[in-house]
C-alpha cells in the first residue's frame, strides 16, 4: 500500500486551505506545524518587528479563522509564533490572496512562506510586491516578480530554501506556461528558471540545489535536480516505488533520493540511489491515519519528516528525524493546530 501524503504527482494539495512551507526540509509546501490547542489562548501578541529579539526564530506562521455569512474566512494579520513562545504580528503581509484580475479571494490566504531554520520569511505585502526578509532585522528584499499573465497571487505558492538563501515561486499546476522561477535572496537575481513541463519539487539539502518532476498524467515519469548554478546533476526516470511515493527529499551531495513508501507496520523510508540503481529501506512508526506533509534532508545523513493527523477540531503534528547511518528514527516534536488557525505556515 502507498502510503498517503498531501502531495499529488506533481503538485502540493493544499487540503481545505492549510498553507504549508518548507521549513527545515529544504522542499515543497512543508515544515513542522504548532499552534496551542483549541482550549489554550495565543500568547501576548505584539506588533513589534519579527527581528525584536535577535536570536529568536520562527516555528510557524498563522492566519486566525474568522466567520463571513456563515463562511470561514481567514481574518488578519498574518502572525508569527516565536520559538520563545511570543507572537508576532506581520501587518505588511498580504492575507488575502487575489485573482489574475485583482479581486481579493475571500476563502484563500496569500503565499507565505518560512525557510527551514526559521529565520527567513518570504510574503506578498498589500502593495502586491513579493518580499524576502530576515526575522532579525534589517530592511527587506523586494523581488522584481509579478505572476505570469493570466495568473494571481491565488495560484502562487513560495518556496524558501533551509536557511533562505534560495526562493522558489511557483506559479499554478502548468509549468510548461508558468515555469518556476528560483531567486538567489542574498542578492534577488534569479538563479534558475525550471525547464518547461518540470514541476518543483524542492531544494537540496545543500540549500542551494534543486529537485523537479516531469510527469504524464497523474503519474512522474522523470526526476531532474540542478545545482546552484543550474547545471543537470541528475536525469533519471525512477522506478515506480519512487514515482508513487512522492513528495521526494534531495541528499546534500546530489545523489540520492529520498522518499516515504508504504504504511502502518510497512512504512519505510526509501533512499533511491539513481547512480547504481540500488534502494534501501529503512523502517520508521506511520500510523495509517497520519498524512505526509514532506520530508527533507535536514544533514548529510539525516532526513526529516513531517507527518499531520487530521482529528475532529484539530490537526496533529509529528516531526520525525530519521539517521540514514545508522538506521534509527525518533519523533522530535509534536504539536496540535486548534480549529480556530485558518492557515498555517510552519517551521519543522
Amino acid at each position: 500500500m502507498t502510503h498517503r501524503t498531501r502531495r499529488t504527482a506533481v503538485h502540493a494539495a493544499l487540503g481545505t486551505l492549510l498553507t504549508l512551507a518548507a521549513a527545515a526540509l529544504g522542499g515543497p509546501a512543508h515544515a513542522a506545524v504548532t499552534a496551542p490547542a483549541a482550549a489554550t489562548a495565543y500568547p501576548r501578541t505584539t506588533a513589534a518587528s519579527p527581528g525584536a529579539a535577535t536570536s529568536d526564530t520562527v516555528r510557524y506562521a498563522y492566519v486566525k479563522r474568522c466567520t463571513e455569512n456563515g463562511t470561514a474566512t481567514p481574518c488578519g494579520p498574518w502572525r508569527l509564533r516565536m520559538r520563545s513562545g511570543r507572537t508576532v504580528r506581520l501587518a505588511e503581509a498580504r492575507v488575502l490572496a487575489r485573482t489574475a484580475k485583482g479581486e481579493k479571494v475571500r476563502n484563500r490566504t496569500a503565499p507565505f512562506a518560512i525557510s527551514g531554520d526559521g529565520t527567513t520569511v518570504a510574503y506578498f505585502r498589500e502593495d502586491g510586491r513579493l518580499v524576502v526578509r530576515k526575522v532579525a532585522g534589517g530592511a527587506p528584499l523586494v523581488l522584481a516578480y509579478t505572476p505570469p499573465k493570466g495568473s494571481g497571487t491565488d495560484l502562487v505558492t513560495l518556496y524558501l530554501s533551509n536557511t533562505g538563501g534560495r526562493l522558489a515561486v511557483e506559479a499554478g499546476d502548468d509549468p510548461e506556461r508558468r515555469p518556476t522561477v528560483v531567486y538567489d535572496t542574498s542578492t534577488g537575481a534569479v538563479a534558475l528558471r525550471l525547464p518547461g513541463t518540470l514541476a518543483f519539487q524542492g531544494f537540496g539539502g545543500d540549500g542551494e540545489s534543486v529537485l523537479a518532476a516531469g510527469s504524464r498524467g497523474d503519474r512522474i515519469t522523470r526526476l531532474v535536480a540542478f545545482d546552484a548554478g543550474g547545471e543537470p546533476l541528475l536525469d533519471i526516470r525512477p522506478p515506480q516505488v519512487v514515482a508513487d511515493n512522492a513528495p521526494y527529499a534531495l541528499s546534500p551531495d546530489g545523489g540520492t533520493v529520498a522518499f516515504v513508501g508504504g504504511g502502518g507496520t510497512d512504512a519505510a523510508l526509501g533512499l533511491y540511489d539513481p547512480r547504481t540503481g540500488t534502494l534501501r529501506r529503512i523502517p520508521v512508526r506511520i500510523p495509517d491515519d497520519d498524512l505526509v506533509d514532506a520530508l527533507g534532508w535536514s544533514g548529510e545523513t539525516q532526513v526529516t519528516v513531517r507527518l499531520s493527523r487530521i482529528a475532529a477540531r484539530s490537526d496533529a503534528i509529528r516531526v520525525l528525524e530519521v539517521d540514514t547511518a545508522t538506521g534509527t528514527a525518533r519523533t522530535r516534536e509534536s504539536y496540535t493546530i486548534g480549529d480556530d488557525v485558518f492557515g498555517t505556515t510552519p517551521d519543522a
